[in-house]
């Protein structure tokens, strides 16, 4: 069959990978270069020249089985990486890391202004009360959210604001406010499921050898002339058993199927006439901006050296509750470099011009209710007039969940052909 697909994230190369043997594939990337958020930035250093990741950046051993198990398939290498988590509030000075009771105690100050003893055994709390209801199904069956959560089991204003929330939000790259909305079940069941409820009992985290495009160049080797670069799709009738294809220019492609691996407003946005069920399903589940900035300012960081984290929060002035995160690619990459470089997420005015390397505009799915209430619908809706859903919107956002919704897409389309 001809087959098209729209995207070349990991849901669209997943999908690409399993049906170019047996189909006739035509792949639409609407920007320069093939991978999404695998996005791999070259910075010359010397007579060196370093790959570091920009988007997706690491995988652990617990929670990525398909994603594992496609990069053995391609012989894709990774080497272990490090998690650890930082939290810096710039009108308070609280700063901590996560190193136990020795993190809370870097800035002596802590025990003085915001009582980090009780935060500690606050988080031993949560953990206990969360591991509960996720064994319980609890939470009142996913109806309640996260802020309703905390609040019912009356926990304090610094652990809110100081752990759960920066955490969450850096995870999501949403806002703090988007946090208190996202459902409380589905919120403890991923920190369960990655071991975000245990101060022992832990995955560990890889990255991959040579930057994601490393583990991209090898998936895409087979069909790589199949891939159409700066090709943008600007719209898509579906009838009498075909689907048509519309480029920005006009130009007209038809196909028998096409499978959408864009977010999932950009593919209700194609549709020249969707389905009630696919209008409905594709508008509750939003996207956010959010501008990462590859740099070498430090300025960004902790205080405190010690306090240097891979993911390290800042909680800025004012009523700003954007996911202010930087990740320390030095720590996560285990680059050996001279300088030290830094992934920032919405923090482009406080970097200095010159210490930037590159800016790039991401979009991430907002995970409330609706969304998740939404994602019920995947194997409802696709197979719709020939048209084939997948991206990490469908699960929790992450690289894992884009494989997994190419794979589940893909294995639908040969349930039913």
């Amino acid at each position: 069959m001809k087959i098209a697909i729209v995207g070349t994230g990991i849901a669209g190369l997943t999908a690409a990978h399993q049906l170019y043997e047996q189909h006739e594939l035509t792949i639409f990337e609407a920007s320069h270069y093939v991978g999404g958020h695998a996005n791999t930035v070259d910075v010359s250093e010397g007579d060196r020249t370093l790959a570091i990741d920009t988007g997706f950046i690491v995988l652990n051993d617990w929670t990525y089985p398909h994603f594992e198990a496609l990069l053995k398939t391609i012989d894709a290498e990774v080497y272990n990486s490090d998690m650890s988590f930082s939290v810096r509030c710039e009108s308070t000075d609280f700063e901590w890391c996560g190193d136990g009771i020795n993190g809370l105690i870097l800035n002596r100050d802590n025990w003085k202004k915001l009582s980090a003893y009780k935060m500690l055994l606050e988080i031993v709390s949560f953990n206990r009360l969360a591991n509960r209801a996720v064994e319980q199904n609890a939470a009142n069956s996913g109806q309640l959210s996260l802020g309703e959560f905390l609040t019912m089991h009356k926990f304090s204003q610094a652990f809110i604001s100081y752990y759960i929330l920066p955490m969450g939000a850096a995870i999501w790259s949403a806002s703090t406010s988007d946090m208190t909305s996202y459902p409380a079940i589905s919120f403890l069941r991923f920190f369960k499921n990655h071991g975000l409820l245990s101060m022992s009992h832990q995955p560990q985290w890889k990255t991959i050898k040579g930057g994601a495009r490393a583990y991209v160049d090898k998936l895409i080797a087979p069909f790589k002339d199949n891939i159409r670069l700066n090709t943008a799709i600007a719209r898509i009738t579906r009838q009498h058993n075909q689907v048509s294809l519309y480029t920005q220019d006009n130009e007209a492609y038809d196909f028998d199927h096409v499978f959408l691996a864009c977010h999932s407003d950009q593919a209700l946005g194609l549709l020249d006439t969707a389905t009630e069920l696919e209008s409905a399903t594709l508008s509750a589940i939003k996207y956010q901006p959010n501008v990462a900035t590859l740099h070498t300012d430090s300025s960004i960081m902790p205080l405190r050296r010690k306090a240097w984290s891979s993911w390290n929060y800042l909680i800025g002035r004012g009523h700003d509750n954007t996911s202010k995160v930087s990740y320390y690619m030095n720590r996560l990459q285990n680059l050996n470099t001279d300088k030290d470089y830094f992934v920032s997420l919405n923090m482009e005015e406080r970097i200095a011009e010159d210490r930037i390397c590159r800016s790039i505009n991401y979009m991430h799915p907002v995970f409330d209710q609706a969304a998740i209430t939404a994602q019920a619908n995947f194997s409802v809706i696709n197979g719709t007039d020939n048209t084939w859903y997948c991206g990490a919107y469908w699960r929790n956002g992450f690289h894992e969940d884009g494989v997994w919704s190419g794979l589940q897409a893909v294995k639908l389309f040969q349930q039913a052909h």
